[in-house]
C-alpha cells in the first residue's frame, strides 16, 4: 500500500513539475521562436561617438563624421580657432551628399542667416580647411555670380537666400567679417569632427584608415614600375597615393614603417613630371602644393619623372625614372 501511494506522489508531483515546465515554455515562447532561434534584439549602433565631440553633434551616416551647428556670431578665424580648440574644424560641404547633410542640419537646427564653412582663400587659391585645393570636376555650389572676382577669401553656406538670385544651400564668399562691417548679417558656424566611416565594398581588409582624412591606404610590397604600379591601384579602383599635407605624410610614414619588409628602397607615389616641364603634376589632378623632397632634390635629370618616398631618407623624397621596378614598391590610396 505505501508503494502504491508512493508511486501516485511521484506521478503527482512529476505532473505538478510538468505543468510548471509547460508554463515555463509558453513564458518562454514570448521570447524564444524554437528551442535553435537566439532572442530577437533590437540592431545594436556600434558607432562609438569620440570623446571629444559632444553629446548634441549629430553623425552623418554616410561619411560617419560628427556636426555641431553653433549659432555664435564671430569672424571665420575666430570660428576656425574656436572649432579646432574643440578637437574638430569647420565644416567641410565638398560633395553633394555632405552639403545637403549640413544645409538640412542648419535649417532643423540654426537661427543665422549664414554659417561658416572650412573653405578659404590660400595662396590665391580656394583650399578647404584638410588642405586639399579645387580639382576638376569637384563639387561646387556657388551662388550664382559667385565667387566675385575678386574673392572675399572666406566662404558661408546660406541656411536661406541673402543675395540676388540665392538659394538655401549654396556658397557664397564674404569677408572675414561676415557680410557687412557693422555685423547687421549674423553668421554662425558649423564644426566637423572625423567619424569612422564604413569601409567601401572595394577597398581590401587590410588598408588602414587615416583618421585625418578619412581616406584608406595599402602599402604593396610588390616591385613594379611606376606604369605598372598606377595600373594595379586603378584596377583596384584606387590611385597610387598623392601626399597633400603634413599630416598625411607622417601617417604614410609610419604606415610604411609598419609594413615594409626590409627589401625596398623606396615606395611610389603618384606625383609626376612630363619632361621637358618640370612642373610636378598628381594623379589625382590636385595642385603638388606640399612637397618633402630630400637633400639635393628633386633633381632636374628629364627621366627622373617620377616621385618615391624613400626609406634611406627617412620618408622624405626622391625622384627616379618612372622605367626603374626593382626594390621600389608603392602605395594605394582610395578616397573615402
Amino acid at each position: 500500500m505505501k508503494n502504491i501511494l508512493k508511486f501516485l506522489g511521484i506521478i503527482a508531483i512529476a505532473a505538478v513539475i510538468g505543468f510548471s515546465m509547460a508554463g515555463c515554455l509558453i513564458l518562454d515562447t514570448a521570447t524564444w521562436e524554437d528551442s535553435t532561434t537566439p532572442p530577437r534584439r533590437d540592431p545594436v549602433d556600434t558607432t562609438s561617438r569620440p570623446s571629444n565631440v559632444p553629446a548634441n553633434a549629430v553623425q552623418n551616416p554616410a561619411n560617419g563624421n560628427w556636426y555641431l551647428v553653433v549659432d555664435q556670431s564671430m569672424l571665420w578665424s575666430e570660428a576656425r580657432d574656436e572649432a579646432v580648440r574643440r578637437g574638430g574644424d569647420l565644416a567641410m560641404p565638398n560633395t553633394e551628399a555632405a552639403n545637403a547633410f549640413i544645409l538640412n542640419l542648419i535649417q532643423q537646427s540654426g537661427r543665422q542667416d549664414a554659417y561658416w564653412v572650412g573653405r578659404s582663400v590660400e595662396n590665391g587659391r580656394w583650399t578647404w580647411v584638410n588642405g586639399a585645393t579645387f580639382r576638376d570636376g569637384d563639387f561646387h555650389n556657388w551662388a550664382p555670380n559667385r565667387p566675385m572676382p575678386t574673392p572675399q577669401e572666406r566662404m558661408v553656406i546660406l541656411r536661406q537666400p541673402v543675395t540676388t538670385g540665392s538659394q538655401a544651400g549654396q556658397w557664397v564668399d564674404v569677408r572675414n567679417s561676415g557680410f557687412t562691417d557693422d555685423g547687421t548679417r549674423r553668421i554662425g558656424y558649423v564644426i566637423e569632427w572625423q567619424g569612422t566611416a564604413p569601409r567601401p565594398s572595394h577597398v581590401p581588409a587590410d588598408a588602414v584608415q587615416n583618421p585625418a582624412n578619412g581616406n584608406w591606404y595599402l602599402v604593396v610590397n610588390q616591385s613594379l614600375d611606376w606604369q605598372q604600379a598606377r595600373d594595379y591601384a586603378a584596377a583596384r579602383n584606387g590611385y597610387l597615393s598623392v601626399i597633400t599635407t603634413q599630416a598625411e605624410q607622417t601617417f604614410l610614414w609610419n604606415l610604411i614603417q609598419r609594413v615594409d619588409n626590409g627589401d625596398k628602397d623606396a615606395y611610389w607615389l603618384g606625383i609626376y613630371r612630363n619632361p621637358p616641364n618640370l612642373n610636378w603634376f598628381s594623379l589625382t589632378n590636385e595642385d603638388v602644393v606640399y612637397y618633402n623632397w630630400a637633400s639635393n632634390r628633386p633633381t632636374s635629370i628629364p627621366t627622373e619623372d617620377r616621385v618615391t618616398i624613400t626609406i634611406w631618407s627617412n620618408g622624405q623624397w626622391n625622384n627616379i625614372t618612372s622605367a626603374r621596378n626593382d626594390k621600389v614598391g608603392f602605395v594605394i590610396e582610395w578616397d573615402r
